[in-house]
């Protein structure tokens, strides 16, 4: 395989997006770090699941996390969302949201 070029431009274009998380774990908290010290997204929305874990992350990066009222208002707030909930929520969660063709899920 050949290495893959960790400096090109992403896919999507993330200039003045924002980044939704649902479910604020160990790993989200991980992924929202990178993320973060990648610069890949200007702004990122937490879900309140993992409440403990994303008061911690909005205090960590002022004006740049936030913490949604609702997994609903993550994804209305955002375009792209990493859902990282443990396998036995997942569907539970997905089935209560409305999205649009627009959204991403990761």
């Amino acid at each position: 395989r050949e290495p893959v070029d960790m400096t090109s431009k992403p896919a999507i274009d993330t200039k003045e997006k924002r980044l939704g998380v649902v479910g604020v774990g160990t790993i989200a908290k991980a992924i929202v770090r990178g993320v973060i010290k990648a610069k890949l997204f200007p702004l990122i929305v937490l879900s309140p699941r993992g409440r403990t874990n994303a008061l911690e992350l909005e205090k960590e990066f002022p004006g740049i996390v936030s913490i949604a009222k609702s997994n609903q208002e993550v994804v209305d707030k955002c375009k792209l969302i990493v859902f990282a909930v443990l396998p036995s929520q997942a569907l539970d969660i997905l089935t209560s949201l409305r999205f649009s063709v627009e959204h991403g899920i990761i």
